[in-house]
Order: C-alpha cells, then sequence, then structure tokens
C-alpha cells in the first residue's frame, strides 16, 4: 500500500497536516490528457486519426521492459532510460527503481479502494467481461497521465458505449511543485504518482459503464459529460490518496469563476477544481456516491443521472448548487473548524463581490445588485449595512423563479438561510452596523444552453412593512425599465389603471412564482409618460391597491 511509504518518505510531524499551497497565481499543471486527446482526434480526418493510433501503437510496443504490481492486478511497460536517471532512484537498494515501486504500489491502491472498497465495477476486456490484470505504459509525456480508450467493446447496443482501456503515466514530475517536498524529487514523484494512479485508473473504470457523446455520434469525439468524468476522478485522488491535496492547484480557477457554468471548463483547468462538488457530495452522502452515479449514468447522461440520483437522497441540482455556494464561502480566511470541507483552511478565499454601503437614511428600499447569471452557477456578496431595525431582501427573477434562490450566510449555526425568489426574506441582522454576506445561486439546467445568461436584481427593504413594489417612484433609464411586485399571493394578478381609471395592462407572477413585471407599457406595447398610475392586486386570499409614480 502507497500510504505508509509516503508516510515514511516525510516528517512524521507534517502527517495529518492541512497544508496550503499558495497556487492561485500559477498556471496550474496540465493533469490529464484525455481532454487534450479528444480535441486532437475531434479536429483530425479519419485518415489522420489512424495515423495517431497507429503511431500510439508504435510507441506503447516500443516499451518492452515489463513489471507486474504485487496484487497482480498491473502489468507495467517501460524502459529503463529515464527511470534510472535520477541519482539514489532505489533507496532501498533492491536493484528495482523507486518509480517503479511507486507506481505498482499507487495502482494497486487504486484498486483496493476503488473496486474492493467503493464497488466500482473492474475495467472492461474486449468482450466486456472484466479484466484482471491491466496495462499500464511509464513514458515522458506532457502530463500527469492519460487514459486510451479504444474502439467501442463488440455486442453493446447500437448507441451505448464502452471501452477497454490502457493507461500511461508519465516518468517526470518537475513540473510539479508540492511545498513540503521541494528538495527532494523522489518524494515528490510519489505524491504525484499516487493521485495520478487514482485519477486515470477511475477513467479505466467509467469506460467501463458507458460514455455519451454529442449527438450520440462517437465520430466527433465530444463528451457531453467531460466535466463529470474529471471532476469525480480527481475526487477520487482524495478518496485515494487524501493527504496530497493536488487538486488544489486548481481551486484558485474555480473559486474565481463560480459565475460561470459549472460544466464548463477553461484554459486553467476549471473541470479539476470542480472537484469540490464531489467532495461536498461524498462527505454529505457517502464516499460511495460517484460509483452509484456511473451506475445512473448507464441509463441517462450525467446531469440527468445526477439529478436522479440527488432525488433519492431528497435533494436536486439547485439545492445542492446552492449548498455548493456555502461551503465555499466558507474556506480560506471564512474557514470553521470541523465543518464544510475537510481542508477548507488551505484554500484560497473565493471571489466575493463587494458591493457599496447600503442605508435606509432617505429610502425604504434599495436595488443591490442588478446583474446576469447563466445556468448552474452562482454568486457571493458582501455589504456594509446600516440600519435601525430590521432589514429584509428579495431576488426578482424573470424565468423559472423556482430554480433561483438566494441565501444569507451566517457566522454561527446554521451558517445559511435560503429565502425563495420572489419573496422578502427578513435577514439576521444586528443595528445599527453589520456586514453581511449573500449569494444568489441560479441552480436551473439546460444542456443545450450553457452560457446564455438571465438577469435577476437582489433588492434590500429597510420598512418594518416590507414594500411589494420597486421602484417606486420608477425614472426609466438604462438599467431601470420596469416595475418589480413582489410577494404577490397565490396566481395573483397585477392590473395597471391610469390616474383617471384607464384599465392599461395587466401582469401576472412569471412561472407561477410571486414576483410580477410590469415593463411600463399599455396593452398596445407603447410606453406610458410620466405620471401616477394604479395598480390593483387581485387574486383569491385577497385584493389591495397602491400607487406608483413615473418619472421620465
Amino acid at each position: 500500500m502507497l500510504r505508509p511509504i509516503i508516510r515514511n518518505l516525510f516528517p512524521a510531524w507534517l502527517a495529518g497536516m492541512v497544508i496550503f499551497l499558495p497556487l492561485a497565481a500559477q498556471q496550474p499543471p496540465p493533469k490529464c490528457g484525455m481532454a487534450h486527446r479528444l480535441e486532437t482526434y475531434a479536429a483530425a480526418t479519419p485518415a489522420e486519426r489512424a495515423l495517431l493510433k497507429e503511431n500510439r501503437r508504435a510507441q506503447q510496443q516500443g516499451l518492452t521492459e515489463t513489471y507486474l504490481s504485487p496484487s497482480g492486478h498491473f502489468l507495467i511497460y517501460y524502459e529503463t532510460s529515464g527511470i534510472d536517471a535520477i541519482p539514489d532512484y532505489d533507496r532501498n537498494s533492491d536493484g528495482t527503481p523507486d518509480y517503479l515501486e511507486f507506481v505498482a504500489k499507487a495502482f494497486d491502491r487504486a484498486w483496493e479502494v476503488e473496486i474492493d472498497s467503493l464497488g466500482f465495477n473492474p475495467p472492461p476486456d474486449e468482450n466486456g467481461d472484466p479484466l484482471d490484470v491491466y496495462q499500464v505504459y511509464c513514458e515522458s509525456i506532457s502530463f500527469y497521465g492519460f487514459t486510451d480508450f479504444y474502439n467501442p467493446i463488440p455486442g453493446d447496443p447500437a448507441g451505448f458505449y464502452r471501452f477497454t482501456s490502457s493507461i500511461t503515466i508519465n516518468t517526470e514530475f518537475d513540473f510539479v511543485d508540492y511545498p513540503w517536498v521541494t528538495d527532494d524529487p523522489i518524494v515528490r514523484d510519489s505524491l504525484a504518482i499516487a493521485v495520478t494512479a487514482a485519477h486515470e485508473f477511475n477513467h479505466a473504470l467509467q469506460l467501463g459503464y458507458r460514455i455519451w457523446f454529442k449527438d450520440n455520434n462517437i465520430n466527433l469525439f465530444q463528451l457531453t459529460d467531460l466535466w463529470l468524468l474529471e471532476s469525480s476522478a480527481t475526487y477520487m485522488e482524495e478518496v485515494v490518496a487524501g493527504q496530497v491535496n493536488d487538486y488544489f492547484y486548481y481551486l484558485g480557477c474555480v473559486l474565481n469563476s463560480s459565475d460561470l457554468n459549472l460544466t464548463l471548463n477553461n484554459s486553467c483547468g476549471r473541470i479539476y477544481g470542480q472537484v469540490i462538488l464531489f467532495i461536498m457530495l461524498g462527505e454529505s452522502y457517502g464516499r460511495d456516491f460517484t460509483r452509484l452515479l456511473w451506475e445512473e449514468i448507464v441509463e441517462q447522461p450525467g446531469m440527468e443521472a445526477l439529478e436522479a440520483l440527488l432525488d433519492l437522497e431528497g435533494s436536486d441540482i439547485s439545492a445542492e448548487l446552492g449548498r455548493l455556494a456555502t461551503w465555499v464561502f466558507f474556506t480560506g480566511s471564512n474557514s470553521v473548524a470541523g465543518h464544510f470541507f475537510p481542508d477548507a483552511a488551505g484554500f484560497p478565499d473565493p471571489a466575493v463581490t463587494v458591493l457599496p454601503g447600503a442605508s435606509f437614511e432617505n429610502v425604504p428600499s434599495l436595488t443591490l445588485a442588478s446583474d446576469e447569471l447563466p445556468p448552474l452557477s452562482y454568486r457571493l456578496y458582501e455589504l456594509p449595512v446600516v440600519a435601525t431595525g430590521n432589514i429584509s431582501a428579495s431576488l426578482a427573477v424573470s424565468d423559472d423563479a423556482a430554480l433561483w434562490s438566494g441565501r444569507q450566510l451566517l457566522t454561527a449555526e446554521p451558517y445559511s438561510k435560503e429565502f425563495p425568489a420572489g419573496i422578502y426574506f427578513p435577514l439576521n441582522y444586528t443595528p445599527p452596523l453589520e456586514t453581511i454576506h449573500l449569494a444568489v445561486v441560479s441552480g436551473n439546467w439546460n444542456n443545450t444552453n450553457l452560457t446564455g445568461r438571465a438577469p435577476y436584481e437582489l433588492l434590500l427593504s429597510g420598512q418594518t412593512s416590507v414594500a411589494g413594489v420597486y421602484p417606486n417612484p420608477v425614472r426609466p433609464d438604462g438599467d431601470v425599465s420596469r416595475v418589480t411586485f413582489l410577494n404577490l399571493p397565490a396566481e395573483a394578478r397585477v392590473e395597471i389603471f391610469s390616474s383617471n381609471g384607464l384599465h392599461l395592462a395587466t401582469v401576472e407572477a412569471a412561472g407561477g412564482g410571486n414576483v410580477a413585471f410590469w415593463d411600463l407599457t399599455n396593452h398596445q406595447g407603447d410606453p406610458v409618460g410620466s405620471g401616477v398610475y394604479i395598480y390593483r392586486i387581485v387574486s383569491e386570499e385577497r385584493s389591495e391597491m397602491g400607487k406608483i409614480m413615473v418619472i421620465r
């Protein structure tokens, strides 16, 4: 097993410590070659792909030396040049380079944890049956490692893709820098090998369940769930070799881009940093959650499978994204010992939008933020507030209100209070001055539209009796072009009249929620002029009237 070996290679006083890796400003190392290889194949012609495969087979056949792991599950191919290049790379003087022993024991550990303990199926052979001996190739490459997958397994129904595979692991890890081992390249290699074996072997297991391609067309070489493959494989690094925390390299990237769709990658390896989602799910529902997810992926693609699995837990993607926003806030300098991410103290601080201070001395209500978010994203806010009494917050959205939510983030248990879109929610607040923290969560997901941004407004009220109309008066300009009606009763409609009683418009709550919008136009779509207008809220629950002033 690898863990005792690693503990013997660095001082005992470091064992179990949370180590902060100051890596946010660095370009993260190239972790897994799967995405790169898929992009290469997608851009190539069929003839070029055939040549790439032929060259790859030739590279593998050039590795003639073999080493069998202690468990017998891994046959490791290598050539001695390169592996023996580092002085003292046989510290136990048994005639076998430490590198090979690290690789063998790391992959044995991955098999032991991922298959024997967590219950993943072994990787398949060319007939789809469980494979007992898996091939690993040791080469100098540009990544920690990559998993090659070959032709689909014969006999699978049309559109059902499983694959045999092999793994290539790097022989040189000098591009990785773990601060507590920077003066010992052998120890650094052992740690990098441990996480690479856990990560790439999980890819080999994933390939034995089902891989979904865009439009179900394998020739496109575009996986619909690449983010899920990579983030869940990175989670296996934490399960198998959790003392390394290699994923810290990618945290700055993901914690500073929460306003992007959860599934999107970028140049700094955001999909690896999204391991934080699976760490949270593993802490909440058990470490076998990812194995259960891959069993569900046999039936439906990744996001649908994740939704189905969360439904069994009494949750959904929107709720988990809101919870993730809370966990992310309590990292770095905000971390709370014994709560949220186990290694939260070592995280960099997440991106938080600091808003101008809010004071209710002259106005009863304020628009804190007016912005947009794409599906599966969130944004954190910090706001100093001056008020003499209670305050309330509301999140106003135009569509899919049930899939949006706001959260107040608290410094003590319960740490987070959720409020749905479309209603004013009383905040925990101690007058006269306090800094409050809020999150806006866009939990809707749409596999065909990852980047389309939807507008929202974050509102704050200092009135004891919370107003239901905002802004009032309204001064239409580039940023304000409508009036928002909040806290509406169920199935309410709002009638708009001129001051002399002429009916101008009717608006209803969007998506069955508690909020409606008037765009300051009449039935014909013409803008109304300056003046006072009467609104009447009509519902089975109650009917009430009020005035709106429009100033152009």
